[in-house]
């Protein structure tokens, strides 16, 4: 009987040191990395996404922006690199999760790397001309383009982003 409730005794003592150590999330500020400039749209949604995530959780979302190009490929990498326990969190796109590590083949991660956690936005692509461009849908603007190869330009985010890939 005496085996019993020290048993008994020892299981209850572990379970109390087990739910002791066991701290609720987040017990810490949370960094939130984009990778693109400050003051741009993904900065933009960052931030405003930090504070109401702020309000939920009860600590500090931090936006850190890491740039320099490639896609994205700087701001991942660091996520990539990271302690994986929650607190190091990357606003992500088609461009940096997908893209760039698939076209630069030292970006160290893959898509798999990241565990989505959720959807923040939805963005449209726009392709515009000017009306001095004699060309009033894709279809002509491709046998344009072909008529005249290197002769017209385009802009878009970066070299790897997808605004890039489609107008290639």
């Amino acid at each position: 009987m005496k085996r019993k409730i020290l048993a008994v005794l020892l299981a209850f003592i572990a379970s109390l040191v087990i739910f002791q150590s066991v701290q609720a999330y987040p017990d810490r500020p949370i960094k939130l990395i984009v990778p693109s400039p400050a003051g741009g749209p993904p900065d933009q949604i960052a931030r405003l996404l930090s504070d109401k995530m702020a309000a939920a959780l009860g600590q500090p979302v931090i936006v850190e922006n890491r740039t320099g190009g490639a896609g994205g490929i700087i701001g991942a990498k660091s996520v990539a690199m990271a302690e994986p326990d929650g607190y190091t969190l990357f606003m992500g796109s088609t461009s940096s999760v997908l893209i760039a590590p698939l076209i630069y083949r030292n970006a160290g991660y893959t898509a798999a790397t990241f565990a989505p956690i959720a959807r923040v936005a939805e963005t449209t692509e726009m392709l515009a001309l000017h009306p001095s461009v004699p060309a009033n849908s894709i279809s002509e603007l491709v046998t344009l383009a072909k008529s005249r190869p290197g002769a017209l330009s385009y802009g878009s985010a970066g070299v790897g982003t997808l605004p890039h890939l489609e107008g290639e």
